[in-house]
């Protein structure tokens, strides 16, 4: 739900043509999901956000949600001192019809593949990369979502509302702190 409610801008259908973004072993699959990435594929019931770091080929896509959030991909990486750029598969389970993560690839050093049947520290390890990967996305489009649109409403109202307007002393209030330069 995590995943669904703070940031779903990422989260992008694995198509049924498509090839799976990286091999998660059939046995822990259906142990995990009880069923194949396959059918989750077919089923339209399997998802992947891609992180991918520089060096790997970017898949082509035509939404301009996916272009955007590959550009942490244009970094230049400090050598042996950078987080990984995961990669994540989700699913719908069949039963349940939870939204659960399946998987989750490093994309660097040893690029190791993750699951829930990892041992919990590991698990949580891949969790907390990811997780990463998602507060620095979050971080700039909070920023262009929310500060920088309100600024734009903040500005138009200066220019053309009294100071004693309702909606100026709302403005006024909420903006105050809004990039934390203006008081």
């Amino acid at each position: 739900m995590e995943r669904l409610a703070q940031n779903p801008y990422p989260l992008e259908l694995v198509k049924k043509t498509a090839k799976l973004p990286f091999h998660v072993d059939e046995k822990i699959v259906k142990n995990l999901t009880g069923t194949t990435l396959d059918k989750l594929k077919i089923s339209g019931s399997l998802f992947v956000v891609d992180r991918r770091s520089p060096g790997i080929s970017s898949r082509t896509s035509h939404i301009l949600i996916d272009s955007l959030d590959k550009y942490q991909e244009k970094y230049t990486l400090t050598r042996n001192k950078f987080g990984a750029f995961c990669t994540a598969l989700f699913y719908i389970h069949p039963t349940s019809k939870e939204f659960l993560p399946l998987a989750i690839k490093t994309n660097v050093g040893s690029d190791l593949v993750y699951t829930p049947a990892d041992t919990v520290k590991d698990w949580l390890l891949a969790k907390m990369m990811f997780n990463v990967n998602d507060f620095f996305h979050a971080q700039m489009f909070h920023l262009t979502a929310t500060h920088d649109v309100a600024e734009a409403v903040h500005q138009a109202a200066l220019q053309t509302m009294s100071e004693e307007h309702p909606v100026m002393i709302i403005l006024e209030r909420f903006m105050y702190q809004a990039y934390s330069a203006r008081p």
